[in-house]
């Protein structure tokens, strides 16, 4: 590949990639040497894969690095004749191929029709951030003034409206949109449009034609002549901030109205650039907020989860049981339960409830009365599982609790079982040290569906195996390296402490998750281990 350097639109060197890296940057060891301060030590680099492709990979964004005036922030291919702009320099490549030129030109079409999935209409202005803007004295003034009230908002939906009756009445136009999102490659959260008369209207169908080139590439497009019947001209725009475009502001006028011009593009340019700031300070408000109510809602579910557990086991002669939660960094979802039943039988539940934070209390107090009801009357888990369905059926189906119930005889080890969802992993290691996996029946969790089909299985527990019941939990329990601790460590971890008491084999466990969690680890889920051993 030969390269050709240009700065300020003349020559200023031609090389040819001798390595399959090329550097480039301020620095004067870099392959390609861009002597402005302004430019990154190290702004980005030209890679050839083992196809021979070659890829242009962004290091620094704090200059826009553009491939084919389109702002890059990650990797890109590169084809022959392609441009990469950084400042006042362009880098021009020309690949060394066996392909004819008529070969080569083709190719670079098909790059671009791909690179340009949605297109605009010939004849539309494009201007980038960078590009200088000529706007009027009394638009100054006003945008500014717009800024400064905009400033004084607290929420999303109190700002937009007086941003968007200013943009009627600036532009004289027929509808006005503006979408904004959370995170720079996220859909839109907020949205709204208003028609000429000020009332919320849909979103205009042609502003979706221009969203990728305002979000993806950073581009201001004014398209004087937009070909729909109804529509005279448009404008879109991004809304830039710090971590990326935040959103973007389109204007449409009538058929009859005067065509929106390069003047009208800049002073919707300067008014994006304006109110960006004041949108991005509510949006860190509200993600504070947010922050603030999710600590104390974490908070009450703690408090709420640590009532319902029990604080000392039930005993008995043939059984013996020994429970482990480890407290999940980012969600509180696990709840377990253990009964003694009148006539000594044990029945046990370990369930992981996926509700939104502020509705864990109510859930985990549901689910402890509707156990405890159903262990008093001796009611068999299937049985259970319905009537908590019946209690949390909301007719969303918003809710999911998936959970394993069992109810043993400690005196012939029969084992009773109902499972929903598949967020629980049930086994049974037996006397010899093998492990078996149960697998859970094909039902929904509980609150998912109206009426669904739970039923009881039964298994035999003999002398000296032991029922294992844990949550999702363990497969989001990872190490520094990144590696998940997993359900198989779980059960090599479980089948080495073989003989010994239920107690001392969860001890164990703790302190290798322990050491496995350490140095920048961690559970993002609650982890619940519970096992019960036959004697």
């Amino acid at each position: 590949m030969r390269l050709m350097i240009l700065e300020n639109r003349r020559l200023r060197n031609t090389m040819r990639a001798s390595e399959s890296v090329v550097s480039i940057g301020s620095s004067p060891e870099c392959g390609v040497h861009l002597p402005d301060p302004r430019i990154g030590v190290h702004q980005a680099s030209l890679t050839q894969d083992d196809d021979g492709g070659w890829w242009l990979e962004v290091v620094d964004t704090t200059v826009p690095t553009c491939l084919n005036r389109a702002v890059q922030k990650g990797r890109a291919k590169v084809r022959h004749a392609d441009e990469i702009a950084v400042g006042v320099f362009t880098i021009r490549l020309f690949m060394e191929s066996d392909k004819t030129r008529e070969d080569l030109r083709r190719e670079r079409m098909r790059a671009l029709a791909e690179h340009h999935v949605q297109t605009v209409p010939l004849g539309t202005v494009i201007h980038k951030f960078e590009d200088e803007m000529a706007i009027s004295k009394e638009h100054i003034e006003q945008i500014t003034l717009l800024a400064v009230r905009l400033e004084q908002m607290e929420n999303v939906g109190d700002l937009v409206t007086p941003l968007l009756r200013f943009m009627l009445r600036t532009f004289d136009a027929g509808r006005v949109w503006i979408g904004i999102r959370k995170s720079d490659d996220g859909d839109f959260t907020w949205t709204l449009g208003l028609d000429h008369n000020g009332h919320p209207c849909d979103r205009p169908p042609f502003s979706e034609n221009m969203q990728t080139r305002c979000l993806t590439h950073t581009q201001y497009l004014c398209v004087p002549e937009v070909p729909l019947s109804d529509v005279g001209s448009a404008m879109a725009v991004p809304l830039p901030c710090q971590s990326g475009n935040l959103g973007m502001l389109y204007v449409e006028n009538n058929m009859n109205d005067q065509p929106y011009a390069e003047s009208s593009l800049s002073a919707l340019s300067a008014m994006a650039c304006s109110v960006a700031g004041p949108v991005e300070d509510v949006l860190h408000k509200l993600a504070a907020k947010r922050r603030v109510t999710v600590s104390t809602e974490q908070t009450i579910a703690r408090f709420a989860q640590d009532a319902v557990t029990p604080k000392a086991l039930p005993q008995w002669v043939e059984l013996q049981v020994a429970a482990y939660r480890q407290t999940g960094s980012a969600k509180c979802c696990d709840f377990y339960d253990i009964v003694q039943l009148r006539d000594k039988t044990a029945s046990i539940i370990v369930a992981r409830v996926g509700v939104d934070i502020a509705a864990l209390p109510r859930r985990f107090a549901e689910l402890r009365t509707a156990f405890r009801s159903a262990s008093l009357y001796s009611e068999p888990p299937h049985l259970f599982a319905r009537a908590l369905n019946w209690i949390i059926y909301d007719g969303v189906g918003d809710h999911a609790v998936d959970l394993a119930c069992i109810w043993v005889a400690p005196d012939t080890g029969k084992v009773q079982y109902c499972t929903a969802g598949t967020r629980v992993h049930l086994g049974q290691i037996h006397s010899d040290g093998t492990y078996n996996k149960i697998e859970p029946s094909p039902v929904p969790p509980v609150g998912q569906t109206r009426a669904p089909a739970y039923t009881s299985h039964t298994l035999e527990l003999a002398s000296g195996d032991t029922l294992v019941l844990a949550t999702e939990g363990v497969n989001t329990a990872t190490n520094a390296k990144g590696e998940v601790f997993g359900l198989s460590g779980l059960e090599e971890n479980l089948c080495d402490g073989l003989g010994d008491t239920p107690s001392n084999v969860l001890s164990e466990f703790s302190t290798d998750l322990t050491d496995f969690l350490a140095n920048g680890g961690g559970c993002k889920e609650d982890l619940t281990v519970l096992l019960l051993q036959r004697q």
